[in-house]
């Protein structure tokens, strides 16, 4: 066979294994290492992500599937989702798909920690790991310092040991509820026609909304064995509003899954029932917390179930008073 001939076919033998092992291989793993998207199909199809996780050298801290639309931590409970702050997930997501590559950086591990992308499991590991995935593909990156004089930041993607700098700065959770939805309470203030407190060894306390006047509330002494409360005896003229107002303004320090058998062990510190105008009820009850400063709020829907009664909420003591008010606490002293 002629010399020439055996050649060319070796090269062509050659270069078509080569691209045959290219096109096999995993295509999140198709990825830029020079100036390019970091991932370069993600930057296609974000919109199709329905995972994320986030997890740091302490465990995981976020984590979240889409499903029909509407998206649900659950790294707190995996039998109960919660409900998630769409806005900074999206953001995150987004953020990854335009995140381009300025340049690379160290391949040494000895240098990692420097630029914040050691692996999670390092001692005193600082980088985040972040999973996403479209239930078919997955795309996984060590998340870094950010650089200062350059902007952007640092990162690793998995099984790659050179480390980038990207055009993004990506913002991650603070803590385990810092992505969660804050908008707790089933029901608006316009939906609201009374209030009535209840506390140990106290007169129970009603609100409700004075006749013929849906902007203003009052207190309740018909029928009851307080006297008549004239507007000049409150702590000041909106106290009534301000306080319907912090409670509905609800803020939460943390969440944990509710358990009936080990909040009905607990000492109660008062309950609150809220009636609405189509006469359903939802129904708060507070307990003391561990912490003296800290209170403990169940919100039961009995008659609309709702996902909050799934859920304890650690409150402030400020957040927690609200819930604890009473006659005493609404009149000048």
């Amino acid at each position: 066979m002629n010399i020439r001939i055996l050649v060319l076919s070796v090269l062509v033998a050659v270069s078509g294994g080569a691209a045959w092992l290219l096109s096999s291989e995993p295509k999140q793993q198709q990825v830029q290492s020079g100036p390019g998207p970091l991932f370069e199909r993600l930057a296609r199809d974000s919109q199709k992500v329905s995972s994320v996780k986030i997890e740091s050298h302490d465990g995981v801290l976020f984590q979240a599937d889409r499903s029909s639309g509407r998206w649900l931590a659950n790294h707190l409970n995996p039998d109960a989702g919660f409900p998630v702050n769409t806005r900074v997930v999206a953001s995150l997501i987004t953020g990854l798909s335009r995140a381009r590559i300025v340049e690379k950086k160290t391949s040494k591990p000895e240098n990692y920690a420097r630029l914040g992308v050691e692996d999670i499991s390092s001692s005193n590991a600082r980088s985040v790991r972040v999973t996403l995935s479209d239930g078919k593909d997955t795309w996984q990156v060590l998340l870094g310092n950010n650089a200062r004089q350059q902007g952007g930041m640092f990162v690793r993607r998995d099984g790659d040991p050179a480390s980038l700098l990207i055009d993004q700065r990506l913002r991650l959770p603070a803590s385990a509820t810092d992505w969660l939805a804050s908008a707790v309470i089933p029901f608006r203030e316009d939906t609201l026609e009374q209030i009535e407190f209840s506390q140990p060894a106290t007169t129970a306390l009603l609100l409700a909304r004075k006749p013929r006047n849906e902007q203003q509330w009052h207190i309740v002494t018909d029928g009851t064995a307080l006297a008549p409360i004239r507007d000049e005896e409150l702590a000041y003229p909106e106290i009534i509003s301000q306080t319907i107002t912090d409670m509905l303004d609800f803020r939460f320090l943390s969440v944990r899954p509710y358990q009936q058998a080990r909040w009905e062990a607990q000492p109660m510190a008062g309950r609150v029932v809220f009636t609405l105008a189509d006469n359903t009820q939802v129904m708060a009850q507070i307990k003391p917390a561990a912490e003296p400063s800290q209170y403990l709020i169940w919100i039961d829907t009995p008659d609309s179930p709702s996902w909050v009664s799934d859920w304890i909420f650690t409150v402030s003591a400020y957040q927690g008073k609200a819930y604890l008010t009473n006659l005493g606490s609404l009149l000048a002293r």
